[in-house]
């Protein structure tokens, strides 16, 4: 019954984009626009199967409701420095409103709170750049790199366990804060043979801090439970290789190599 579950959910997703771009073929370019999206994630019924099979099941307390908007403003210019050198610089500024809350499973359609409140509600504002620059070392060979900021918006528990001294639910771990990450990347794009050749490499470093994963606790009566908790700092180092070579008119052949080490540099344990 705590794994074996017959769990419903109604998923409902809307996005639109406005974008406007200066002509591409100007020295200096530059875009602008706005963005919407509103998601919600209604859960309609969850039931335990029991040992006994699956004519046997027991309704789960309660159901759970998510909805998500995200509301975001972007700009970017990008220049030729020289016939060979283009840098650009982008923005985004987004605010994600989120709210979690509990029906009880009984038909009466009662809340359930979540802390003091009904309703689970936060806004998360985040501003995100990224600096990015091109280099024309050849008609072939075309080198690259950037740096780049992202966000993943907080959330909420919508079951917490129980604290063992009161009895009530513990409110320390109802709430998740922001995940965020810089990203650095150099890599290089190239033709041989007369082009007959592809070749791509990249090289990235990943710097996640307050990184958000699922982690298990022991609930009321020693029974395991999951809860989303920003568990620390995560490091991760890689390597990209793709290749692609024309054979003959009709073959063609190619390598795909990738590498990844990533590392919990600190994790924080409830």
């Amino acid at each position: 019954g705590s794994f074996y579950q017959l769990d419903e959910d109604e998923i409902s997703v809307f996005t639109q984009e406005f974008r406007v771009n200066s002509p591409l073929d100007a020295r200096i370019r530059g875009t602008g626009g706005v963005y919407f999206l509103k998601g919600e994630d209604e859960e309609i019924s969850n039931r335990k199967v029991l040992a006994s099979g699956v004519a046997a099941l027991q309704t789960v307390a309660n159901l759970t409701t998510e909805e998500v908007r995200n509301v975001a403003i972007f700009a970017g210019v990008e220049a030729d420095i020289t016939e060979r050198l283009t840098v650009g610089l982008e923005g985004r500024y987004s605010k994600d409103p989120i709210e979690v809350s509990n029906i009880t499973n009984d038909g009466t359609g009662t809340r359930e709170p979540c802390g003091p409140d009904p309703i689970c509600e936060e806004t998360f504002d985040s501003l995100t750049p990224r600096l990015t620059g091109f280099y024309r070392l050849t008609d072939d060979v075309h080198l690259y790199g950037n740096i780049a900021k992202g966000t993943k918006p907080g959330d909420f528990n919508a079951t917490v366990p129980l604290d063992p001294d009161t009895g009530l639910p513990d409110e320390s771990f109802r709430d998740v804060d922001e995940e965020t990450m810089w990203s650095y990347e150099l890599g290089a794009k190239t033709q041989w043979f007369e082009r007959r050749l592809v070749a791509n490499i990249a090289v990235y470093f990943n710097d996640v801090e307050d990184q958000q994963l699922t982690t298990n606790i022991e609930g009321p009566g020693g029974v395991p439970q999951s809860v989303l908790a920003n568990v620390g700092k995560t490091e991760v180092w890689g390597v990209e290789l793709e290749t692609n070579f024309v054979i003959t008119d009709n073959w063609t052949g190619g390598l795909i190599y990738a590498w990844t080490d990533s590392e919990i540099k600190e994790r924080y344990s409830s």
